[in-house]
């Protein structure tokens, strides 16, 4: 049966009006998650800059868990290990802690200082060091200036990329870890620095 005129305007309206709908919700689908996804992967692939192995460890200054402040100058003649991390109570983030606390014999033994740094603030540091009973210093970059300076730099507000920095005694980068599994990363970089340890000889930034 045929419409009438009006039964056909009608669905023409309706017609139009769906279409507006579909339109106006793909346009706010793609202000929403497709261009900050677009933002954060220009960003990365523009503005962060990761350090290289031979390059000189940057330099940075902030407080541990105990408000005290931590300078990387401190570790001048020692080895020593910078882990940026997610957020504290994030599960990737607890099990690497702990994996730390567990082979933290290990790093002692090797003399080489371990040192996690993420957004958290002093506070919340504390707590999680008290927590899981942690023998290494957690440091907070609330700002992220360090966190941006060693290319950690979040594609998620106040949530560090995982990425590590094993440093020798002369200040240099040996080796840079950015496919972390929190498991085993800690027994990965004991391997890796008494390896480096034994082969001696004295490093000399490119």
């Amino acid at each position: 049966m045929p419409y009438s005129e009006e039964e056909r305007l009608a669905r023409q309206e309706q017609t139009r009006k769906v279409n507006r709908f579909i339109m106006f919700a793909v346009a706010g689908l793609f202000l929403v998650v497709v261009l900050p996804s677009i933002v954060v992967i220009s960003k990365i692939a523009v503005d962060i800059y990761i350090p290289q192995a031979g390059e000189r460890a940057p330099a940075f200054s902030l407080a541990n868990q105990d408000g005290q402040l931590v300078r990387s100058s401190d570790f001048e003649g020692d080895w020593w290990l910078v882990f940026f991390y997610t957020q504290n109570q994030r599960p990737e983030s607890m099990l690497a802690a702990r994996s730390f606390r567990d082979q933290y014999r290990h790093f002692k033994d090797m003399k080489l200082r371990v040192l996690g740094v993420s957004y958290d603030e002093v506070a919340v540091h504390h707590d999680f060091v008290s927590n899981l009973s942690l023998d290494f210093d957690l440091l907070s970059d609330p700002d992220g200036e360090v966190i941006a300076t060693y290319g950690a730099e979040p594609g998620m507000k106040n949530i560090s990329n995982m990425i590590s920095y094993l440093v020798d005694d002369a200040g240099v980068i040996r080796k840079v870890y950015m496919q972390i599994d929190p498991v085993s990363h800690a027994a990965e970089v004991v391997r890796d620095a008494r390896a480096m340890q034994r082969g001696g000889g004295v490093s000399r930034p490119i």
